[in-house]
């Protein structure tokens, strides 16, 4: 980046608040994230978690998940319910981003809400396959049963693919495709 383009956007979000230049539609996507950047870097999040909430903006909300995915770290506490309400809403792009990003969540709640989620059959089969897609890094007895689960008959067949896929992760192997029976015993062994 040259410096002068960067002093002008420093001087640019500094004038209008970086929450306005992260909303402004019609500013390049990279200063918006830069915007949102700079409210994270200064703490500044309840602005971002009410716009995640709010479901008002979606392009929004799709550029603060990439801000967060970007950084590499598990988002504060603060973010996980509006990421997780995201869910329900969001388009399939944002979801590819969303399900990475929850995966860095380890606390209890979070991952029951994931699991929740993806056995939800009133939830879109898109929102389902994001949240087994952020289950597939937690190996533990009740996530192994969860996806076993979601390999059944019943299920619709890309949920069915994303569950075993995620066996697959947690168990660093992909002989059992969608045996349930198989995949009960390996883990019931393992």
């Amino acid at each position: 980046m040259f410096p002068c383009f960067a002093q002008a956007t420093a001087v640019d979000v500094a004038s209008t608040g970086p929450l306005d230049v992260a909303r402004d539609a019609a500013r390049d996507p990279a200063e918006r994230r830069a915007a949102i950047e700079s409210l994270l870097l200064n703490d500044e999040t309840q602005p971002l978690v009410e716009a995640l909430a709010s479901g008002q903006d979606a392009a929004l909300a799709r550029l603060i998940v990439q801000v967060l995915l970007v950084r590499e770290q598990t988002p504060a506490e603060i973010f996980a319910v509006p990421l997780l309400d995201l869910l329900a809403r969001a388009d399939e792009p944002t979801l590819t981003d969303l399900a990475p990003l929850l995966a860095r969540y380890d606390s209890a709640p979070v991952v029951d809400r994931l699991g929740s989620i993806a056995r939800n059959e009133a939830a879109s089969v898109e929102a389902r396959r994001a949240a087994v897609r952020a289950l597939a890094g937690k190996r533990n007895q009740v996530t192994a049963e969860l996806l076993i689960g979601l390999i059944g008959d019943d299920q619709p067949p890309t949920l069915r693919r994303v569950a075993v896929d995620a066996l697959s992760q947690l168990s660093g192997i992909d002989q059992f495709g969608v045996d349930a029976e198989a995949w009960r015993q390996w883990w019931t062994e393992h």
